[in-house]
């Protein structure tokens, strides 16, 4: 079965996208074996992360791996074809060491909090949290991956539940992950960032669009 690098953007992000990243994506996909799969059908009733996940599921029904790349996220021209990564881990970047850095502001604690509180059921109250917190935009996960995405009993529509979700049913299952920070995965805000081959980029100053532009320029896209 083949594989797929899978994007998403609904409402300014699709600027973002046309503009910026969607072109490289599709380059890199077609470089290195992938189908190119933009989910822009969004519904406004809905979270937008229980909708990306429910999509994510659905693809791996089809699909061997999935590169999900978010439409903020910027690939370089050189970038190496992640396929090469044996299948059977979870591969994304750790941001649980930069739990103090801006931006992060101890994310870590509250992403735990969110999820023993939304589904106590899943995720009981524990002491023994995951010491690892995978940023989202930035995923390379294959079938085995599956129960990660499964629907929640309670969409939450607090700020990065789907981290929640994610890292901890990553913990709970016991499943293979490793961390390809700084020069593979990377993100703007974080050291590495102008070495990185899959970079996303954050909100620091200014707009999100004028932030994306900046970045594409220094990764060598005009």
């Amino acid at each position: 079965m083949p594989n797929v690098l899978m994007t998403m953007a609904d409402g300014g992000y699709k600027r973002i996208g046309q503009d910026f990243t969607f072109r490289p994506m599709q380059e890199y996909a077609e470089r290195n074996g992938f189908d190119f799969y933009n989910f822009d059908t969004l519904s406004t009733d809905r979270q937008y992360a229980w909708q990306w996940m429910d999509c994510v599921r659905r693809l791996l029904d089809r699909y061997d791996r999935l590169f999900f790349v978010s439409v903020d996220c910027i690939i370089a021209p050189n970038a190496t074809n992640v396929l090469n990564f044996p299948a059977g881990t979870f591969y994304g970047f750790d941001e649980l060491p930069f739990d103090d850095a801006p931006l992060n502001e101890g994310i870590g604690l509250k992403i735990w909090e969110h999820a023993m509180a939304d589904w106590p059921d899943e995720f009981p109250l524990s002491k023994d949290y995951p010491k690892f917190l995978y940023n989202t935009g930035l995923m390379l996960v294959d079938k085995s991956h599956q129960p990660l995405f499964a629907p929640v009993s309670n969409e939450t529509d607090h700020g990065m539940m789907d981290m929640s979700v994610l890292n901890f049913r990553l913990y709970k299952y016991r499943m293979k992950h490793k961390d390809l920070y700084p020069n593979i995965f990377n993100a703007s805000h974080l050291p590495g960032a102008d070495k990185s081959q899959f970079l996303h980029v954050m909100w620091q100053k200014g707009s999100k669009y004028d932030a994306v532009k900046e970045w594409a320029s220094r990764m060598g896209y005009k």
